[in-house]
């Protein structure tokens, strides 16, 4: 009978210590669950903030090149666009289209292998095969009819991240273009899985001027901003369009 009311009595007082261990286990899992959320929020935040200061440096400098662009002379462009081209390191390329004689700079004839690959990635734009203004979403056809491999190439690109997407129709949208000339913008290129950003102006008369940037003196510009993040003990990656790591601040 002892032995009985020992049991009972064990029973009575382990059942719910159990209980109640169990209890808070789970109560301590969902806890660390709670924190681990507010964890990937708060680096997620972090890393939405990192996105915006480098959208905003490269509309920076779209505005500060447009501006330039604009205040070239009409006399004697084609030398001013040459003179800007040699002494600014975000431009790659300088053109002038005229919708009669079509592309006059650079010239075809003596034309470098450089100036010869901008010419043909650009092909649609001068046979008006594409206009000048990009569409408000954010196309990727930027070439002419592609090789099986540029066409899965486009298909990776297809495959990335919306807010990646987002993050490049950002700078075709709130790209500014200087004041009294609305006939203007820039355009985001794609070729294979790169992507080129060119900025055009339309005079009165119809001829367009224009820039193509310089993507990896940009890239030198955008990496220095990556090291606020090592600070925070974040893992900060820039990739290309393939998802192949360009830049990673952090282990």
């Amino acid at each position: 009978m002892r032995k009985r009311d020992i049991m009972l009595y064990w029973l009575l007082i382990g059942v719910p210590a159990l209980l109640l261990g169990l209890g808070a286990v789970r109560l301590l899992h969902g806890e660390r669950a709670r924190l681990g959320e507010w964890e990937r929020r708060g680096c997620q935040e972090r890393a939405e903030r990192l996105a915006d200061t480098v959208r905003g440096m490269v509309s920076a400098a779209q505005e500060d090149l447009m501006t330039q662009l604009q205040a070239l002379p009409s006399e004697d462009l084609h030398l001013a666009l040459r003179a800007w081209e040699r002494a600014h390191p975000l431009v790659r390329n300088v053109f002038v289209w005229h919708p009669a004689q079509g592309v006059t700079l650079p010239a075809a004839r003596g034309a470098t292998v450089e100036e010869r690959r901008f010419m043909q990635r650009y092909a649609p734009l001068w046979t008006g095969e594409i206009p000048w203004q990009q569409p408000r979403e954010l196309s990727m056809a930027g070439t002419p009819p592609a090789s099986t491999a540029q066409q899965r190439a486009s298909m990776e690109i297809k495959s990335l991240q919306s807010y990646r997407a987002r993050a490049v129709a950002k700078w075709q949208t709130d790209s500014a273009a200087p004041a009294g000339s609305p006939d203007s913008g820039w355009r985001c290129w794609f070729e294979g899985n790169q992507i080129h950003l060119l900025g055009w102006m339309r005079a009165p008369d119809g001829t367009v001027r224009g820039i193509e940037m310089e993507t990896a003196a940009l890239l030198a510009r955008i990496v220095p901003l990556f090291e606020g993040a090592r600070d925070e003990g974040l893992v900060c990656v820039l990739r290309d369009g393939e998802g192949r790591a360009l830049h990673q601040v952090g282990a």
